[in-house]
């Protein structure tokens, strides 16, 4: 490994990093906003002098604050994350080059960074004479490089390469690495800029030659040090949060409380960078913890494992939990920590592969190619290390680990997989599967063994358990398999109270002909887990399709409440972003239900304030395709109430490729109220423009479980019967409504569905308008529920609309038992809406 480091070495030559390594600097990250104040050391005879760097992002240019009293929170800006960290690097030499060209200074600045690979950290320190080394208490050994006083060109290259060479080496046989390196007092310019020039090149040289020597360094833990003294302050990448110190004497984190930042945000990134591709553990997973180093309420569910650490211990259960209530993120980086503590805890390394990999809601087709091959390499390494740690294990967690091989068994795709991607993934998720009923089979009581193996079992049709039409278990699906799996873990001591077996029962149940008989399980999952969002939000899969709207509001403001103390600790750049978006989806469809406009309008600001323009920007993960579908919400609460003058009025985005499911819906909206006021015209206007918005919108956008663009089909024949019906063309009209009623029927399945608003609502409305009774009544009753002619999922039972028609059309038509029958529903529905409901949709204008 020697040879080939020095061989690699040669090749490279300080200064001279490859272009493919400049290239890839801005991969899979957005540009960062360098914003650093410099400070200018004082030559002979020269006052400090500042300078105010300034990057242009977008349309904005940005400028660096004048003194370091200046709060960072008053800066626009975006946290770097290790990859531009070293194009930084290469803009703070050019930078700090083009200054001391300028102002002919005779005196070269210290250099202090500290980059921290275990948990992706780059720091910079203002000054080496105020730095108190032992503020670092992780580094237990110090390898001190001082490189003093090159006071001539021709300094000896050969000895540094050697000397970089040997502290490379070094790294296989000590736990921390201290790398100190410092020039002062270059004699003339030509000197001084070769000074700056070497100092970043080492810099970026060093992370290059550590990026690619992971081999040598696997199993050791170190970090390596350079310092500074120029910059006024520090800048901390940690893990997935970036700090900055408005005074860097302070020292590093190790000896900086967090609460003393001056700023702070998380940046939590799906896709690694090269550091972490070529760890067999990401190095960047850091969990999130609370300023005060508190963590979340997780409830009190435990699974003993075996650690000789009990903090470990901790760190396991919470990612356990984690992974059971879908944050997998999270439960990666507490699965981490835990091998921090305890590196030889298999089955942390179980839990990490486990929750990098594929699950229900993000199966291996949402992965893209370049995360795709990483997740391979990066679970079936953590897995493979499981298995070498797992001969002092107990049987069932041997067991499981056995059994997660199967799902990675691989570190890299052979080429017939890469040309058949439908196969290997079938196959890797059905042996998986299998290997996880072997392992049911010899341990049938244990409450986790049976989460996981209906977790794999589902995973091999997810979102396709049953049959909508029939109520039968789908096609292909282990449904059966999997409820029996469940009932029998229920039956067992704990069973009712575990939160993955009760969160996958729900996933179960929803789809059935029978939602209502998860109820009672569901019952049990609220608040079982305070601070997990996703498994508060869960119980409303059902209420919305029990017609329960009340308490569906009710769980998801919990889930919202528990959601927000994540995004204030974790930031939006996560795939938990998605679930995020979901539960305030799921309050809005819910409060829409149920007539409750204020609620409904109140929850799409504090969505649309989560999903800001910088978010959807990002482009490895596509956030716009996954996120951008949520932003026109608001529009469908303002067809559901009517709010036409406030639809007509709401300006288009001003970016209308990024903003694409947003332009085509508003549009669309808009073209619904002009008709609505009369003016068809200008409604046949907005469908032309609709029209070209819909063909513009990519097929890659989704919302949930639908492509934007097939929910756009429903919004396209829904405008062409509403302007077919304020011209007078009736029959034309309700043709129109028909399609786009087949059209929301055969939606894929989604909780909420991809449409906001039934399109029977409009249907029969307008149909009751036009006198013709019985034939809104029927559609009323399949809508409620009342007979068998929708299948279970697309019924909307005690929906305040419907009520309100059906009871309307039962009156119109003499039948006054019947009504009166209906009358206490109607009447319950009607006190929580906050709006007079007096037909089941806005469009029916005459009442």
């Amino acid at each position: 490994m020697a040879e080939q480091t020095a061989k690699l070495a040669v090749e490279i030559g300080l200064g001279r990093l490859p272009i493919e390594l400049r290239l890839r600097v801005w991969e899979e990250t957005w540009p960062a906003t360098r914003l650093i104040e410099v400070t200018l050391p004082p030559g002979p005879g020269v006052a400090p002098q500042r300078t105010k760097p300034s990057r242009q992002v977008g349309d904005e240019r940005i400028t660096a604050w004048d003194s370091v009293s200046t709060r960072l929170e008053d800066v626009s800006c975006r946290p770097y994350s290790m990859p531009v960290a070293l194009q930084v690097c290469r803009e703070s030499r050019d930078h700090t080059l083009k200054t001391y060209r300028r102002l002919q200074h005779s005196h070269v600045p210290d250099c202090c960074f500290y980059f921290d690979p275990r948990r992706d950290i780059l720091w910079l320190h203002r000054d080496l004479s105020q730095f108190d080394m032992s503020s670092l208490g992780l580094v237990q050994r110090v390898l001190f490089k001082d490189v003093e006083r090159y006071e001539d060109s021709g300094a000896d290259k050969k000895q540094r390469r050697r000397e970089l060479l040997e502290m490379i080496e070094s790294m296989g046989c000590v736990r921390d690495v201290m790398v100190l390196v410092h020039w002062t007092s270059i004699a003339d310019l030509d000197d001084r800029t070769e000074g700056i020039e070497t100092l970043y090149d080492w810099m970026q040289y060093y992370m290059y030659m550590l990026d690619e020597n992971w081999e040598m360094l696997d199993g050791h833990e170190w970090t390596l040090q350079f310092l500074s003294t120029w910059d006024e302050f520090g800048v901390c990448f940690q893990g997935s949060e970036t700090r900055l110190w408005g005074n860097a004497r302070e020292g590093p984190p190790y000896g900086c409380p967090s609460h003393d930042v001056v700023y702070r945000k998380r940046l939590v990134e799906r896709f690694p960078n090269k550091f972490m591709e070529n760890m067999a553990v990401p190095p960047s997973l850091s969990p999130s913890l609370a300023e005060d180093g508190s963590y979340y309420d997780l409830g009190t569910y435990r699974r003993p494992v075996t650690t000789h650490s009990s903090e470990a211990q901790i760190w396991f259960d919470r990612g356990l939990v984690w992974s059971y209530g879908f944050n997998h993120e999270e439960s990666a980086a507490c699965f981490q920590r835990a091998i921090e503590l305890d590196p030889e805890f298999a089955m942390a390394y179980w839990g990490l592969a486990y929750a990098l990999g594929p699950n229900y809601n993000k199966p291996w087709d949402f992965f893209e190619g370049r995360e795709r091959e990483t997740t391979v390499e990066r679970t079936h390494r953590a897995v493979k290390r499981a298995g070498e740690l797992s001969a002092k294990v107990s049987p069932v967690e041997g067991a499981i680990i056995e059994a997660l091989k199967y799902r990675y068994p691989r570190s890299q795709l052979t080429d017939d997989e890469a040309n058949d991607p439908e196969e290997w993934k079938r196959v890797w998720n059905k042996e998986y599967a299998d290997a996880m009923g072997t392992t049911y089979k010899a341990f049938p009581d244990d409450l986790d063994v049976a989460t996981l193996y209906v977790d794999a079992l589902m995973n091999l049709t997810p979102w396709k358990l049953w049959d909508l039409r029939t109520g039968e278990p789908a096609p292909g699906a282990y449904t059966l398999e999997a409820k029996q799996a469940l009932e029998r873990a229920f039956a067992q001591p704990g069973g009712d109270t575990h939160p993955g077996l009760l969160h996958l029962w729900i996933h179960l149940i929803e789809m059935s002909s029978h939602p209502e008989d998860g109820l009672a399980k569901a019952e049990n999952l609220r608040k079982l887990v305070p601070d997990s969002g996703h498994l508060n939000h869960m119980p409303s899969h059902l209420d919305i399709l029990c017609g329960l709207y009340k308490d569906s509001v009710v769980a998801n403001s919990n889930a919202i409440r528990a959601d927000e103390t994540y995004l204030a600790r974790a930031g939006p750049m996560n795939f938990y972003t998605l679930y995020r978006s979901h539960n305030y989806h799921f309050l809005i469809y819910g409060a829409m239900f149920s007539g409750q406009s204020r609620i409904a309008l109140e929850t799409a600001a504090q969505l649309e304030a989560t999903l800001p323009e910088s978010l959807l920007r990002v482009e490895s993960p596509p956030m716009a395709d996954w996120l951008e579908a949520f932003v026109p919400l608001r529009i469908h609460i303002l067809i559901r109430f009517g709010r036409w003058h406030d639809i007509i009025a709401t300006p288009l985005p001003e970016d209308r490729n990024l903003y694409s499911a947003t332009t085509a819906t508003l549009h669309y909206a808009k073209g619904v109220a002009l008709a609505a006021l009369g003016r068809v015209e200008e409604a046949d206007e907005e469908r032309v423009k609709f029209r070209r918005a819909h063909e513009s919108v990519p097929k890659s956008r989704t919302l949930f479980n639908n492509a934007v663009v097939d929910i756009l089909g429903v919004a396209s024949a829904m405008l062409d019967g509403e302007i077919e019906y304020r011209r007078g063309n009736f029959d034309q009209a309700f043709e129109h409504l028909r399609t786009a009623i087949d059209r929301d029927d055969n939606l894929p399945y989604d909780e909420p569905w991809g449409w906001m608003q039934p399109t029977r609502h409009a249907y029969s409305a307008l149909l009751l308008e036009q006198g013709r009774v019985e034939d809104a009544l029927a559609v009323y009753k399949a809508d409620l529920g009342v007979d068998d002619t929708l299948p279970r999922a697309q019924q909307h039972r005690n929906n305040v609309w419907s009520l309100h028609g059906y009871h309307e059309c039962l009156v119109k038509l003499g039948r006054h038992d019947e009504a009166r029958q209906v009358e206490p529903r109607l009447n319950a529905a009607l006190e929580v809406a906050d709006v007079p409901i007096k037909a089941s949709c806005f469009c029916r204008l005459h009442i």
